[in-house]
């Protein structure tokens, strides 16, 4: 199956077989999210990207999936890069030297929603994808979009310094020829979030929103990867 074809790494230890295809995802909840007794207070009881219902289900998973579907005769191996407090570019550039030697062939890059300003996350985050591609294995870079619901559908596109946000990111991913992955469209269909029983994980998203991801995720990579 391919769950069983999946090679996921919760540690660092890279799978340096010739056939193997790394990628390394940075990012923050969306990404993954562990459990603990304050998660279970909020109702959030399974390790995975919140907020999917299961870790097959979140966009890691979905979108090693598709890679692997692509490529069937290689081994497609996941990796995490969460170190560094809450998620902000900073904290995930400062951190970045633990996971240098998982050895990537791509990089995915999902962060936004922990910066104090967008003069810091822009600083930052140039510095982070920068760094990425100057990794001894040269891997190539994917740069998702800011998450922001649309408050149960009030509004159908970005506004204010969210919409500023993603402007900010797609000019930045394009002075350095990285592709830009906007989720805007399924942030704001609230088809794609109110998964849980509290505020905090119901503004994640949910089975869809994941999908939508891996989906946008995919098309980047196959203009990449033909």
């Amino acid at each position: 199956s391919l769950k069983t074809q999946l090679d996921v790494h919760k540690d660092l230890t890279p799978n340096l077989d010739p056939k193997a295809y790394r990628i390394l995802f940075i990012g923050a909840s969306i990404m993954l999210h562990g459990v603990g007794d304050w998660t279970l207070a909020l109702g959030w009881d399974h390790e995975a990207g919140m907020a999917a219902t299961s870790a097959e289900k979140d966009y890691v998973h979905l979108f090693s999936g598709m890679v692997q579907r692509h490529w069937p005769e290689r081994k497609i191996c996941i990796y995490y890069h969460n170190y560094g407090g809450s998620g902000s570019a900073e904290e995930r550039l400062n951190t970045l030297p633990k996971v240098a030697g998982v050895k990537p062939n791509l990089v995915v890059v999902q962060l936004g929603g922990h910066e104090k300003s967008l003069e810091d996350f822009q600083a930052n985050l140039r510095k982070l994808l920068v760094a990425t591609q100057q990794m001894d294995s040269h891997p190539q870079v994917l740069c998702t979009g800011i998450w922001d619901p649309s408050n149960n559908g009030k509004i159908s596109e970005y506004q204010g310094s969210s919409a500023l946000c993603d402007q900010m990111m797609e000019k930045e991913c394009a002075a350095l020829k990285i592709p830009f992955v906007p989720v805007e469209k399924y942030a704001v269909d609230p088809k794609c979030v109110g998964w849980g029983t509290s505020p905090g994980v119901q503004w994640h998203p949910n089975d869809n929103g994941h999908r939508g991801y891996a989906d946008e995720l995919f098309k980047a990579f196959l203009k990449l990867n033909p």
